[in-house]
């Protein structure tokens, strides 16, 4: 098995790929905190229940950590962590487009 080494070219991008895939799976996730406040607005309701969905969120997530480690070891972490990537962004334009709580809500626990 081949390793990458420290200080080659190919170190440097594999740092990058994986903080740039980390960096978006936390903005993805936690990047609708600060919008609570108008989502519990926009869809008339709560505060509390609003801030359901980031809850709900990092309990799938640790969840799913689990079940995806898993899935790595059969599939392979580059398959996984780019079908993980693509479904949560394709969640993310759903969460937008949501016409009520509901469909938010599911679209906000899926993408965990």
């Amino acid at each position: 098995m081949n390793y990458i080494r420290r200080g080659t070219s190919a170190f440097k991008k594999a740092n990058l790929a994986l903080f740039a895939g980390g960096f978006s799976t936390f903005a993805i996730l936690w990047g609708t905190q600060p919008l609570l406040p108008q989502i519990s607005k926009e869809f008339q309701i709560s505060p509390t229940l609003s801030s359901l969905s980031l809850s709900t969120t990092t309990i799938a997530l640790a969840i799913s950590m689990l079940i995806a480690g898993s899935l790595s070891e059969v599939f392979g972490r580059k398959s996984i962590m780019t079908i993980s990537l693509l479904s949560s962004s394709i969640l993310a334009i759903v969460t937008a487009i949501s016409p009520n709580y509901t469909y938010y809500y599911s679209a906000e626990s899926c993408k965990a």
